[in-house]
């Protein structure tokens, strides 16, 4: 199930939007629809959506404008927009997809699609970089017990006698010439 918001100032391009969702799309949940940048900011912190249909050509600012004021993009942007020339700065900002108006079903499906595969990579980023910290971990261990023969090796060969002595709990060498503080 997606959570999605559409933010386009046409009620009609709006409503068709949301009849082609509803109708093909029964995965996706349409939280709002908003007609400003204002009101899609709003709904974005109260709804946190998956998905935001984003027109570009908003009455109070462009989409981008939008994009730029939120501190992270916790979603997937498809752009729409009557005009082809922003869908190099759409691309830009990570969208997902950039579709001309009028949207049609078969377009709207292969962004959907897209959406759904992207959904997936999230956790499997995570699975990785859970990996490669395990990873990191384990060379650091290895690293700190090599070290720690290291220094248990030179200790015993440039200490009185090689012996350690034990302090606290913690392994000490004794200093050349020198008896250990008690």
């Amino acid at each position: 199930m997606f959570k999605a918001l559409i933010i386009e100032d046409e009620a009609d391009n709006q409503e068709v939007l949301r009849l082609l969702l509803t109708q093909h799309f029964p995965q996706m949940r349409i939280l709002a629809q908003c007609y400003t940048a204002g009101e899609g900011l709003a709904a974005i912190a109260l709804h946190q959506p998956d998905l935001v249909f984003l027109d570009i050509g908003l009455p109070d600012q462009t989409g981008f404008e939008m994009l730029g004021a939120l501190d992270q993009l916790n979603f997937e942007t498809i752009f729409i927009s009557a005009h082809e020339h922003h869908a190099a700065q759409a691309f830009r900002w990570s969208a997902l997809d950039f579709l001309v108006k009028p949207v049609t079903a078969s377009l709207l499906r292969e962004a959907i699609e897209k959406a759904e595969k992207r959904r997936h990579i999230p956790a499997a980023t995570q699975h990785i970089r859970l990996l490669l910290e395990n990873i990191n971990g384990l060379q650091r261990l290895k690293s700190f017990r090599r070290d720690r023969r290291r220094y248990l090796r030179f200790s015993r060969n440039h200490t009185p006698g090689g012996a350690l002595r034990q302090s606290g709990g913690a392994f000490a060498a004794g200093r050349c010439g020198q008896q250990p503080d008690q």
